[in-house]
């Protein structure tokens, strides 16, 4: 089903250009709620004059995302990595200077929640969010491999079983609540990307996953602590998965020896960054990122791993809990979702076209254009003015509000439902303090 709503609320685009990282220190507007920066200057800290901006919130609960968004900054070819802030405050003005400087288009890397559309100064950029910060980092591998080669990779069908995680993969320091579709899957000839699940390998556990999806798999398999071995439960996806396939992480993170004998390739940098890094140059179609396992020594090494030895910093929200903390995503109003068919309907028989990677779509017949803009108002219950600017009289923040409200419970708001494929056409609704 078409996703018809937030085409009358705003149409996303994206323009892609080139930009070269540089070493630069550490500035204090960059340091951000509790978000671990070490390392990222060259992203978070360059000129951005004319380059294509990745923004991003920048607060502990947003880790997972400035991971994703560095990768993705690695297939655009842009150093431009804005810091939005927390949730709750406001863009510094040096990040703010940075995104001014830029070129026009560009990406934004998670939901409303975690970055707001206020933040964007009125920006027309392409929106990549998901429900869980899993679903995030899968997105932006889709989205790397569609802007290097223009194709969305095919992936397993998933069995419609909630799936858990194997209790032999917890480990202290590790976040792995909303990842078991990846790591607990069936693997059965999947490509598979082998990945250190330490405390130390909390960022490369993220790329792997946005690893997955460039590849279009879901065969992620949890190689263990540094010094013990791969859980049973990984041993034996990895046996049953095609040949081939990905590590991350250095040789410390993934011991050679773990890997049975297989040849993959190893996606490994000196920091997290770079690894991310990386995994965005393999995306791009850059087969000289990563090396073979065929020639590494049969034991662990001393090489650095790309955490720099450094445990993860905690997260916030739901980081160092269980998935009970934050309510469960819900179905929108039944209202909503009569809203959403009919006016989806309307626009099928009306003969619609969709903008590239976008929501946004319009009537062949401007007087159909007028009609689904009706249909809008009306649910919405807001006066409806022909080519009144800034969505008609309302701004976008007022406008996304009554939609959240018209569609959610309280403290719900909604959002994209890549955690719920089977609901694709209606959305869902978060609650407000869901971890990106």
């Amino acid at each position: 089903m078409f996703e018809a709503d937030d085409g009358f609320l705003c149409c996303v685009l994206c323009a892609v250009v080139v930009g070269v990282p540089l070493a630069l220190p550490a500035a204090a507007g960059a340091q951000s709620g509790g978000a671990y920066l070490g390392g990222a200057e060259p992203w978070t800290e360059s000129d951005c004059a004319g380059d294509v901006p990745i923004v991003v919130g920048s607060d502990a609960a947003a880790q997972s995302d400035i991971y994703s968004a560095v990768t993705l900054a690695g297939v655009v070819g842009t150093d431009c990595v804005i810091l939005a802030g927390s949730r709750g405050g406001a863009m510094s003005a040096a990040q703010r200077a940075r995104l001014d400087a830029a070129a026009s288009g560009g990406y934004v890397v998670g939901g409303s929640a975690a970055v707001p559309d206020a933040k964007l100064a009125g920006r027309v950029m392409k929106r990549l969010g998901g429900g869980t910060r899993w679903a995030t980092a899968r997105i932006i591998g889709n989205e790397a491999r569609f802007v290097a080669d223009g194709t969305r990779p095919d992936s397993p069908t998933m069995s419609g079983t909630a799936l858990s995680a194997p209790a032999d993969v917890q480990q202290p320091g590790v976040y792995l609540a909303g990842a078991e579709r990846w790591i607990a899957s069936d693997c059965a000839g999947d490509v598979p990307i082998v990945v250190g699940s330490d405390g130390a390998a909390q960022s490369d556990i993220y790329s792997a996953v946005t690893l997955a999806g460039v590849v279009g798999t879901y065969c992620v398999i949890l190689a263990g602590p540094r010094d013990g071995p791969m859980p049973a439960s990984q041993q034996a996806r990895l046996e049953a998965a095609a040949d081939g396939g990905f590590v991350l992480g250095g040789i410390a993170a993934v011991p050679t020896d773990k890997l049975a004998g297989r040849d993959m390739t190893r996606l490994g940098g000196a920091t997290r960054w770079e690894t991310a890094q990386l995994v965005g140059r393999r995306a791009s179609g850059d087969a000289t990122a990563g090396t073979s396992t065929a020639t590494e020594p049969r034991e662990e090494g001393n090489e650095d791993d790309d955490t720099e030895g450094k445990p993860e910093e905690p997260e916030g929200g739901q980081g160092t809990g269980t998935e009970e903390e934050v309510p469960e995503p819900v179905l929108p109003s039944a209202a909503w979702i009569a809203y959403n068919n009919s006016l989806g309907n309307f626009l099928e028989t009306c003969g619609f076209w969709e903008g590239t990677g976008s929501s946004y779509a319009s009537c062949d017949n401007p007087a159909d254009n007028e009609t689904a803009q009706q249909m809008e108002s009306d649910v919405y219950n807001y006066d409806f003015v022909l080519r009144a600017s800034r969505c008609r009289g309302l701004t976008i923040d007022e406008q996304s509000e009554m939609k959240h409200r018209i569609a959610c419970p309280d403290d719900f708001y909604l959002d994209y439902n890549a955690d719920y494929p089977n609901l694709a056409h209606y959305k869902i609704c978060y609650h407000r303090d869901y971890v990106w």
